[in-house]
C-alpha cells in the first residue's frame, strides 16, 4: 500500500502566505474589462471573425472525401424518416403538410453554415409543434391578412402567417439571448426538468392525436385542467367514431410498434440503417386511400392539396408580433434547451467541442431566415439525431443531403401523397412519442439518487399535465429556482471527527472510526455563506458548540464555503463575539484566497486574528490541542 508521510510545522494562513510568497490579485474591474477587450481585438481579424460566425469555414477545408459516403447514407436515412414526421407534426401544429416539408428543407441548410454540432438534425419537433398549435388557434380569429407568397384556403393562409410570425419572433428572442450572452439561463433547465416537461408535453401531444384516431371533431379548449376537459369532450363525442379511420389507425400503430420493437433491433445486427417503417405506412395507406377513395366513400380526412415549388420569400406579419412574443420567449427557451442538451450529449459521446454562444446564434439565424419562407419554429429531433450518431456522420453535410431529398418532394413528389389519411399521421405521432412517454421510468431511480431531482421531475411533469405546455414550463423553472434557493438557504451543517490514523475529517455518524477531537469542535458548513443562510449558519454553529461546551476552540471547516458576502463576514464576527463570552476562540480552516480577501476587506481580522486562519483542518486541530494544553497548565499554576 502507498504511504503519505509529511512532517511539518502547523501553518497559520499568514505564515503560509509569507513563506510561499502569495500575491493577491489587485487588478480593478476596469482593468480586467480593458484587458479582455484588448485581447479580443488583438486576436481579431476578418478571417477569424468569419470563422467564428460561420463555422463551416473552419471544418469544410479539413473535410475528407472518405467521409462523404457516411454522410450521404445518414442524410438519406434521416430524410426518409423525416418525410412522414414532417407532415405529421405539421398537422399537429395546425398548418398544411407542405409547411412541415419546408421546415425540413431550409433550416438544415442554414444550420450547416452556422452550427457547431455534427449530429443534431433540425426540423419539426412534437412539443414545439403543440406549443405552436396553441398560439395559432388562439390568434386565428383575426382574419386581416397581408399579401402572402403562400397559396391555399383562407384559413390555411392565416395559420401559415401566424406560424411564420411566431418563428420570426422566436428567432428575435434567441438573437437577444445571443447578444446579451444570456444563453446560460438554459443551465437552470436540468435534465430532470427537461425530462419531466417533455414527458408531460408528450401526454398533451398524445391526447391531442387520439381524437384524430377516432376521426372526432372536438371543440378547442384551454386553461387549467385542459386534459380533463378534452377527455370529457372525447367521451361525449365517442359515439361519432369513424370505424374505418379507427381500424386503419390501429393497424398502422400495431405495424409501427412491432417494427420498432422487434424488426429494427433485429435488422440493426446486420445493417446500421433502420427499416423506414413510417415511410412504408405512408406509401401503403396513400395507395389504399387512392384506390378505395377513403375520403369520399368513408368520410376519412386526408392531407389534401400540397402545392409544388418553393415559396416566394415574404415578410412575417409584423402586426402579430406583440401577440406572439410572450409565447415566443417560452418556445425559444424550450428550443434552445432541448437542442443544446442533445448537441452536448452527442458531442460528449463523439468527443468534439461545441460553442454554446455560437449555437444560440445558429438557432436564431435558422428561425429568422426560415420565417421568410413560412417555416415552423425549428428544433432538434432526438430520433433523427440518434440516427446520425449511430451512423457516425462526420459533418452537417448529411443535413444538406437530407434537404436535397426534401427538395425533390417539394418540387415534384408532394402531390402523390395528397390522399394520405390524417389518422395515419396521428398514428405515426403516437408511436413516435413512445420514447418520450417512457421517460416516466426515470422517476424511481431519481428517488433513490436525489429527492430534489425527483421533485423537479415530478413538478415539471404534473405542472405540464394539469395546466398546459407553456404554463408547465414556467412552473418547472420556478420550482427549480426554488430548490436552488432552498439548497442554498438550508444547507447541511455537520460536526466532524478525525478518521483514525489519518489527517482526514468526516462525519462520525457515518464513519465509525471518525472520532471528535477532545480539544476542538470541528464544524463544517456545506454552502456559500451568504445573506440568505447567515441565520442558519449561526444557529447550527451554536448547536454544534453546545454539544461539548468544555472545548476552548471552535474550528470552522470552510472548504465548502466557496463564497462569502458582507452579511456572511458580519455573521463570523458576531459568532466570534458570542463565543468569546465563554472564552472560546474561533479557528477557520481550509478557506480559499477569495474568502480571506473578503474577510480582510470587511474587518473580520479585527475579531478573528489572521493567525487563526489555517491551511487545513488538521493544522487548526493540532494548534487547538497545543494551546489547550498550555492554557490548562497556566490554569493549574494560577490555582
Amino acid at each position: 500500500m502507498s504511504e503519505i508521510r509529511i512532517v511539518r510545522d502547523v501553518l497559520p494562513k499568514d505564515e503560509f502566505e509569507k513563506r510561499f510568497v502569495y500575491s493577491p490579485d489587485n487588478t480593478t474591474i476596469e482593468n480586467k474589462i480593458t484587458r479582455k477587450i484588448k485581447k479580443k481585438f488583438r486576436t481579431c481579424s476578418l478571417w477569424n471573425l468569419l470563422k467564428k460566425f460561420f463555422p463551416i469555414l473552419r471544418w469544410l477545408p479539413e473535410y475528407k472525401i472518405p467521409y462523404l459516403s457516411t454522410d450521404i447514407i445518414a442524410g438519406s436515412t434521416v430524410a426518409i424518416l423525416n418525410i412522414p414526421q414532417a407532415m405529421a407534426y405539421a398537422a399537429l401544429a395546425g398548418v398544411p403538410a407542405i409547411i412541415g416539408l419546408y421546415t425540413s428543407f431550409f433550416p438544415p441548410i442554414l444550420y450547416m453554415l452556422f452550427g457547431t454540432s455534427k449530429h443534431i438534425s433540425l426540423g419539426m419537433f412534437a412539443v414545439v409543434a403543440l406549443m405552436t398549435a396553441n398560439v395559432e388557434q388562439r390568434l386565428r380569429s383575426d382574419h386581416t391578412l397581408s399579401s402572402s407568397g403562400f397559396t391555399g384556403p383562407l384559413e390555411d393562409i392565416e395559420a401559415v402567417q401566424i406560424v411564420a410570425t411566431l418563428t420570426f419572433a422566436v428567432g428575435l428572442v434567441l438573437a437577444v439571448m445571443a447578444l446579451l450572452q444570456i444563453h446560460y439561463v438554459s443551465a437552470y433547465m436540468s435534465d430532470e426538468l427537461i425530462g419531466g416537461f417533455t414527458t408531460g408535453s408528450a401526454v398533451h401531444v398524445a391526447w391531442s392525436q387520439i381524437p384524430k384516431i377516432f376521426a372526432l371533431k372536438l371543440p378547442q379548449r384551454d386553461g387549467l385542467f385542459l386534459l380533463f376537459k378534452i377527455t370529457i369532450d372525447f367521451f361525449k363525442n365517442i359515439k361519432h367514431t369513424n370505424y374505418w379511420a379507427l381500424v386503419i389507425s390501429v393497424c398502422c400503430m400495431v405495424f409501427l410498434y412491432l417494427g420498432k420493437t422487434y424488426v429494427n433491433p433485429f435488422v440493426k445486427k446486420f445493417c446500421p440503417v433502420p427499416v423506414p417503417l413510417e415511410l412504408i405506412v405512408v406509401i401503403v395507406t396513400t395507395i389504399l386511400s387512392n384506390t378505395l377513395d377513403f375520403h369520399k366513400k368513408h368520410g376519412i380526412d386526408v392531407v389534401g392539396k400540397i402545392p409544388t415549388g418553393l415559396p416566394i420569400p415574404t415578410l412575417p406579419k409584423i402586426s402579430k408580433l406583440p401577440h406572439v412574443f410572450p409565447d415566443a420567449i417560452v418556445i425559444a427557451i424550450v428550443i434552445y434547451a432541448v437542442s443544446f442538451s442533445m448537441a452536448k450529449l452527442f458531442a460528449k459521446k463523439h468527443r468534439y467541442k461545441l460553442n454554446p454562444a455560437q449555437e444560440v446564434r445558429a438557432m436564431s439565424a435558422c428561425q429568422i431566415f426560415s420565417s421568410f419562407v413560412f417555416c415552423h419554429p425549428v428544433c432538434a429531433s432526438l430520433s433523427r439525431s440518434t440516427i446520425n450518431s449511430q451512423l457516425e456522420v462526420n459533418s452537417q453535410l448529411s443535413g444538406l443531403v437530407s434537404s436535397g431529398i426534401m427538395l425533390l418532394l417539394i418540387l415534384w413528389i408532394g402531390p402523390l401523397v395528397e390522399q394520405l389519411p390524417m389518422c395515419v399521421l396521428a398514428s405515426i405521432i403516437l408511436v413516435a412519442l413512445q420514447t418520450m412517454l417512457l421517460q416516466i421510468t426515470q422517476l424511481r431511480p431519481l428517488w433513490k439518487v436525489s429527492k430534489y431531482d425527483f421533485l423537479i421531475w415530478l413538478v415539471s411533469f404534473l405542472g405540464t399535465i394539469l395546466w398546459d405546455v407553456s404554463e408547465g414550463l414556467v412552473i418547472a423553472i420556478c420550482f427549480t429556482l426554488l430548490t436552488i434557493v432552498i439548497r442554498t438557504q438550508v444547507p447541511k451543517a455537520v460536526t466532524l471527527g478525525q478518521v483514525d490514523e489519518t489527517e482526514i475529517f468526516r462525519n462520525p455518524q457515518r464513519f465509525s472510526h471518525a472520532f471528535e477531537s477532545p480539544f476542538a469542535t470541528v464544524f463544517r458548513f456545506e454552502a456559500p455563506l451568504l445573506f440568505v443562510n447567515c441565520d442558519r449558519f449561526k444557529t447550527q454553529a451554536m448547536k454544534s458548540r453546545n454539544l461539548d461546551p468544555s472545548k476552548l476552540y471552535f474550528v470552522i471547516d470552510a472548504g465548502a464555503i466557496f463564497d462569502l458576502d458582507k452579511m456572511g463576514s458580519s455573521t463570523l464576527m458576531e459568532l466570534s463575539d458570542e463565543f468569546a463570552r465563554s472564552n472560546v476562540k474561533i479557528l477557520i480552516a481550509d478557506c480559499n484566497e477569495q474568502f480571506v480577501e473578503i474577510c480582510s476587506k470587511c474587518g473580520v481580522f479585527q475579531k478573528i486574528e489572521k493567525n487563526y486562519f489555517f491551511e487545513s483542518v488538521l493544522d487548526a486541530v493540532v494548534y487547538a490541542s497545543k494551546y489547550t494544553d498550555r492554557e490548562s497548565r497556566v490554569s493549574s499554576i494560577i490555582e
